[in-house]
C-alpha cells in the first residue's frame, strides 16, 4: 500500500510538467531550436572572364616579304544559372551554399597580314581559329553578413569548388572543312579558387524577395596542367558573373 501511494505521489509531481510538455502553447517558442535553413534561392545573369597568365605569341613571319602570322585571343559573355540555400549561423551572419552552371568559352585566331614597303598594311587574311567552349558546374561556400532587415544588403567571402563536365573546341580554317572535337583532356577536371559577393534584396511579398547579386571569382588552381608540359604558363579563371533571381524564406524565418 505503501509504494501504491509513492507511485501515486510521483504522479501527481509529475503531471504539471507533463501537461506543460504535451502543450506547446505553455512553453515560449524562443526555447525552441531555429531551422538551420533561412531561406531557398534561384538566380539567373551574365558571367564574363578573364584568364590570367594567357599570353599571345608576338607575330611570326610568314617568310614572303613583309608578311607576319597574328594571334589574337577573344572571351565570350554566357549565360549562368545559380541554385542555393542559405544556413543561419548566429543573427546577422548567414552561409550560403550555392550550386552554379555557367561557360568558359573564348576563341583563338591566327591572321596573315602583310605590309608593304612603306609599312602600311596591305592586306589581312583570315587563317584559322578555334573557339573553345567549356562547361563547369561549381559549390561555392560563402558565409555572409546580412545587414537591415526590410531592405537588405549582404557582404560574403568564401570559395568554390568546380568540375569541367563537357569541353568542346570548333576550328574554321580557310583551306579546310569545320572541324569540332572534344578537347576535355586539355583541360583540367576539378579547380578551386576564392570569391567575394555582394548584394541586396527586397521584399516582393511575405516570404519573397526580389535579390540582385555580384560575385566576383578568382581561380586558384590552374585550368589546364596539359598545356604547362609543353611550357605554357599557368592559366587561371578571373570572373564576374551578376545575376538577379529569388530568395524564398522559410516561413519559420520571417519575423527572425
Amino acid at each position: 500500500m505503501r509504494t501504491s501511494f509513492s507511485y501515486l505521489f510521483v504522479l501527481l509531481l509529475a503531471a504539471p510538467s507533463g501537461y506543460a510538455f504535451c502543450q506547446g502553447s505553455m512553453v515560449n517558442s524562443d526555447f525552441y531550436p531555429r531551422p538551420k535553413i533561412v531561406a531557398y534561392v534561384a538566380y539567373v545573369g551574365m558571367s564574363s572572364f578573364s584568364i590570367d597568365g594567357y599570353e599571345i605569341r608576338p607575330p611570326q613571319g610568314t617568310g614572303s616579304g613583309f608578311g607576319y602570322y597574328v594571334e589574337t585571343m577573344e572571351t565570350h559573355r554566357s549565360g549562368a544559372v545559380t541554385l542555393g540555400v542559405s544556413r543561419r549561423l548566429w543573427r546577422r551572419v548567414e552561409v550560403g551554399i550555392l550550386a552554379s552552371y555557367d561557360k568558359k568559352s573564348y576563341t583563338e585566331r591566327l591572321d596573315s597580314i602583310r605590309f608593304t614597303t612603306n609599312s602600311e598594311l596591305e592586306s589581312l587574311t583570315f587563317v584559322s581559329s578555334d573557339r573553345i567552349r567549356n562547361q563547369y558546374l561549381s559549390v561555392h561556400v560563402l558565409p555572409q553578413y546580412v545587414m537591415g532587415r526590410k531592405f537588405k544588403c549582404n557582404l560574403g567571402v568564401g570559395g568554390y569548388v568546380a568540375r569541367l563536365i563537357a569541353s568542346r573546341t570548333e576550328v574554321v580554317q580557310s583551306s579546310q572543312p569545320f572541324l569540332a572535337f572534344n578537347s576535355a583532356p586539355g583541360f583540367n577536371t576539378y579547380g578551386y579558387g576564392a570569391s567575394v559577393n555582394v548584394g541586396a534584396s527586397y521584399p516582393l511579398r511575405p516570404g519573397i524577395e526580389a535579390t540582385i547579386q555580384l560575385f566576383a571569382n578568382q581561380g586558384i588552381s590552374s585550368v589546364s596542367d596539359f598545356r604547362q608540359r609543353f611550357g605554357f604558363p599557368a592559366w587561371r579563371y578571373r570572373s564576374l558573373t551578376l545575376v538577379v533571381g529569388l530568395k524564398f524564406i522559410n516561413p519559420k524565418h520571417k519575423n527572425v
